[in-house]
């Protein structure tokens, strides 16, 4: 049988099965409308915040003294501030700043949190107390108290503010890769791979770890909403991502005191991070009802 006959007569069933995956995931959006809407404002935002620089109006850093404290219109949709800036560009460019804090600082508690809790939770002993009593200490520490004093310590700026945030996480993601290890340690396949003399290390890797992936999955779409409103909050009290860098918690310190005298300063960039945030829940709680078995049939 040649190649071209081969590839004829898979052809069909190619397209039968992306058919039917392109179904079921119709078929989840209607039962998770809410959850679908949430996902279309995430991948919304995260257009938006590779493409601020093309559909951006203005410079989020020009100055224009003749229009000081101007009030949305056409030619400024979001206003401007006490400089002259356009909000609108500042909040376009500021979305930017919030996506890469937040995937950067959610990938940081993934590669340290996750590796840890596997180690945690299948070896056991000594060393789970070792890593648990850690986490517990970080733990013991409000997140964001503890990423102001990771930033104290480093410094302000954009690089130290994803590393403090990332700490701040990890212990959420190794105590829950912990608590999935112990529970899939004991099982039946994992008993009989070490009876065939699998090394511990593939069995983590090959066995335990992909079983436990929907959790942290889970976790890590939550997670990135904790990041945007930490590196906000952050920015708000001047520790954060410095200025003249347009970012939705320094257009919000800018706007406190202007509230009853600019309301739309501080407004808009308020707006963005509420929907962002909500987005991200909404579709956290989504994927939990999706990819969990006792809450699919729900």
């Amino acid at each position: 049988m040649s190649e071209s006959t081969t590839l004829a007569q898979s052809a069909p069933a190619l397209a039968f099965a992306t058919k039917s995956k392109q179904r079921q995931l119709w078929n989840l959006a209607k039962r998770h409308r809410i959850g679908a809407a949430a996902f279309g404002g995430v991948i919304l935002v995260c257009l938006i915040a590779a493409t601020a620089p093309i559909i951006s109006p203005y410079d989020p850093l020009e100055q224009d003294y003749d229009s000081l404290l101007q009030g949305p219109s056409l030619s400024h949709p979001f206003g401007t501030d006490r400089v002259g800036r356009d909000i609108f560009a500042r909040v376009l460019y500021g979305t930017q700043i919030s996506v890469l804090v937040g995937l950067v600082a959610v990938g940081i508690s993934i590669v340290i949190g996750v590796p840890l809790g596997l180690l945690s939770g299948f070896v056991g002993g000594a060393l789970d107390n070792v890593i648990m009593r850690f986490m517990d200490a970080l733990i013991a520490f409000p997140r964001l108290i503890l990423a102001l004093a990771i930033v104290a310590v480093l410094s302000p700026g954009i690089v130290n503010v994803m590393i403090a945030v990332g700490i701040g996480s990890m212990p959420v993601y190794a105590r829950l890769m912990r608590s999935q290890a112990l529970a899939i340690r004991e099982n039946q396949y994992v008993e009989a791979a070490h009876s065939l003399g699998v090394s511990n290390v593939r069995v983590m890797y090959r066995h335990v770890l992909p079983n436990a992936v929907s959790p942290i999955i889970v976790q890590a779409t939550l997670g990135l909403g904790y990041a945007v409103l930490a590196e906000a909050s952050l920015s708000f009290l001047g520790v954060g991502v410095q200025p003249p860098t347009a970012t939705w918690g320094s257009i919000l310190n800018q706007g406190a005191p202007l509230l009853e005298q600019a309301w739309w300063v501080a407004f808009f960039p308020g707006l963005a991070i509420f929907i962002f945030v909500l987005c991200l829940n909404l579709a956290g709680d989504a994927l939990r009802d999706i990819l969990d078995p006792r809450l699919r049939g729900r």
